[in-house]
């Protein structure tokens, strides 16, 4: 099963750290941005101060804030780039400094192909800071990425089609352990779920 940090910066900014994430940082913020990268997913709660904007560098874009909190995931191996503005304000800017669009809270922005598109987010969909994922209108192949990142796992999904997932309302512990998780699915879906021994990978069929 996968762990979550909880980290604390050298100005105080709280980040809580998904499985299988990391997050380069230095000692001290001396001067000018406090600037962090991040690969994989986290959360962010920064200490607000205006002469000293906060810069989590990713991959693919930057998003710059003076105090607010939000979520970002950012898995260059899949091209996944996603934030969500829980509260306050962020500039998403381009890796020169160009700021390409704003967040204002309850709203998120995921690249899809080379787009990116702003949406309303749920608020239920960030649980799994507190151990819990949401399966509540989430399409299976976004559930799957979560499951991967909570739980520490590889998963492929080995069909053209994605299963239905047919649960009104449904939260998932992530102390349960992955394999109990998917047992739970399975009961109101269709797919078929092994192991692979030899590489590790969880594949759906």
């Amino acid at each position: 099963m996968g762990k979550v940090k909880d980290i604390s910066l050298p100005d105080g900014t709280e980040v809580i750290l998904n499985s299988g994430s990391s997050l380069e940082y230095p000692k001290s913020f001396d001067f000018g941005t406090r600037s962090v990268f991040l690969k994989g997913e986290a959360m962010f709660n920064v200490v607000s101060n205006p002469d000293h904007p906060f810069i989590v560098k990713t991959y693919a874009y930057d998003i710059k804030v003076t105090g607010t909190r939000f979520d970002v995931v950012a898995d260059e191996n899949v091209n996944d780039f996603q934030t969500a503005l829980i509260e306050g304000k962020v500039e998403i800017q381009n890796q020169k400094g160009k700021t390409l669009t704003v967040l204002e809270a309850n709203q998120g922005l995921e690249l899809k192909g080379n787009k990116l598109v702003k949406s309303n987010i749920d608020s239920n969909d960030y649980l799994w800071t507190d151990g819990i994922i949401s399966v509540d209108g989430t399409d299976f192949r976004n559930l799957m990425k979560k499951m991967s990142r909570c739980y520490g796992v590889n998963i492929v999904i080995d069909r053209s089609d994605d299963p239905v997932i047919h649960y009104d309302y449904l939260k998932l512990r992530v102390s349960d352990g992955f394999e109990s998780s998917i047992k739970i699915l399975q009961r109101r879906s269709d797919f078929i779920c092994t192991l692979d021994p030899e590489t590790n990978v969880y594949h759906i069929r």
